[in-house]
């Protein structure tokens, strides 16, 4: 292999490397995408769906084949583009205020757990509307 075909190679291995990462969303993004919107997480042993009003108000729902449990919350995006979120209940995240950066690719999200206790990195899929009736 010539020494030009190698460097075209890496050209291209390098291009479709950075071509599938996706960039952190920027808080005009996430608010286009959440508002109004669900989050849906199917995780093995669980499914979670959260709905995020207009208004700054969060409802969700998680249920595994055991049942599920409700919640309502509070969500917000900072200046500088990240997604916090606070659930009123003690066992959803500590109760505590989460914060995160976000990637946005198509109707893929991923959250970034940047600050908080009890969040962590979750991969969702954004659903329009309000598809669960939360």
């Amino acid at each position: 292999m010539t020494r030009r075909a190698i460097s075209i190679l890496a050209v291209v291995a390098w291009a479709a490397t950075t071509a599938a990462v996706p960039a952190v969303a920027g808080k005009d993004r996430i608010l286009s995408a959440y508002a109004g919107n669900t989050l849906y997480e199917d995780a093995p042993s669980y499914q979670w769906a959260g709905f995020y009003d207009r208004d700054g108000t969060a409802r969700a729902r998680g249920w595994t084949l055991l049942g599920g449990e409700d919640a309502t919350g509070e969500w917000r995006v900072t200046d500088a583009g990240l997604f916090c979120i606070k659930w009123n209940r003690e066992d959803w995240a500590g109760g505590n205020e989460n914060c995160y950066k976000v990637e946005i690719s198509g109707k893929k999200t991923i959250q970034l757990h940047v600050s908080g206790k009890g969040g962590g990195d979750r991969t969702l899929v954004i659903k329009s509307g309000n598809p669960y009736k939360l």
